[in-house]
């Protein structure tokens, strides 16, 4: 299985790991809405065994440019959106869209701003930190919708 959201290579320098902490510690999730959830069975007969399929799946993560919405001094917006393609015994059995609204409140105002004004600090967060807190909640909405398409469901790995 492969398609991860979190593919992103780029490590931190040992300033930005403090500034990505103090992110960390400047904010709290207050909030997390499905904004969007769709999601359609290929048309293509698929061949499943009862024992042995092989299950990939493509994930592309999207952030509006605009994120984060700033919503009043002490709440700011992220809304990331994921759409996934899976796989079953390579033929492409669904197409899903996803996309969440996670609300956090700024605890500290001037540590969430520096950490925030760092490009390096900031893209890691996007791009590691915000498909960490969503990825459990898509894969529940994953597994629920590959059994209503008729598929046996199958839970996609942890993120690592």
């Amino acid at each position: 299985m492969s398609g991860q959201p979190s593919n992103i290579k780029q490590e931190l320098s040992s300033e930005q790991s403090l500034l990505f902490r103090d992110l960390l510690n400047s904010i709290d999730l207050r909030d997390m809405i499905i904004s969007k959830a769709s999601y359609a069975r290929s048309e293509e007969p698929i061949q499943e065994n009862k024992e042995n399929n092989n299950l990939n799946f493509k994930t592309s993560q999207r952030l509006p440019k605009t994120d984060p919405v700033l919503i009043s001094d002490e709440l700011v917006e992220f809304n990331p959106s994921y759409s996934i393609e899976i796989s079953i015994n390579d033929t492409k059995a669904m197409d899903l869209i996803y996309s969440y609204k996670l609300i956090f409140q700024v605890i500290y105002k001037k540590l969430y701003e520096s950490a925030m004004a760092d490009e390096v600090v900031r893209e890691f967060f996007l791009r590691r930190q915000l498909p960490r807190i969503t990825w459990s909640f898509l894969r529940e909405e994953i597994y629920s919708a590959m059994g209503k398409c008729g598929y046996r469901a199958i839970p996609l790995p942890l993120m690592r």
